[in-house]
């Protein structure tokens, strides 16, 4: 079954976005998670549905030290205030970067941690 996979990056921006919420309701940062998670496990099952990040992947690359290969395309989806950048692949999709569409998206791009891109867990 395919699953959503997350980049340890994209975890540590899912993580500080449930701090933020549960500083005022715990309850509805588990609500806002839990929605997340099953958006996320929706464009696993159909990976091709999200929109085509050109622009995107090539600075995700710079700021990640990789060289995608050629045929990689990063697609996105959005999640109320949060788009989330992801590969698909053989195994549903590989999230980059879960992002608060509200910052500045070329700070959001920048000093991401090196990591091979198909080295990752799931939440």
């Amino acid at each position: 079954m395919p699953t959503p996979r997350f980049h340890q990056r994209a975890r540590e921006d899912v993580e500080e976005l449930w701090l933020f919420i549960a500083q005022e309701d715990i309850a509805a940062a588990d609500r806002y998670l839990d929605e997340l998670e099953e958006r996320a496990h929706t464009y696993a099952m159909h990976p091709d549905i999200g929109q085509i990040e050109p622009d995107i992947a090539e600075r995700l690359e710079r700021a990640m030290g990789l060289e995608f290969p050629v045929d990689i395309t990063i697609r996105s989806f959005l999640h109320r205030n949060h788009r989330c950048y992801y590969i698909p692949d053989d195994e549903g999709i590989y999230i980059l970067r879960v992002i608060d569409m509200r910052r500045e998206q070329d700070r959001a791009t920048r000093n991401v941690t090196y990591c091979d891109w198909r080295q990752c867990d799931r939440i």
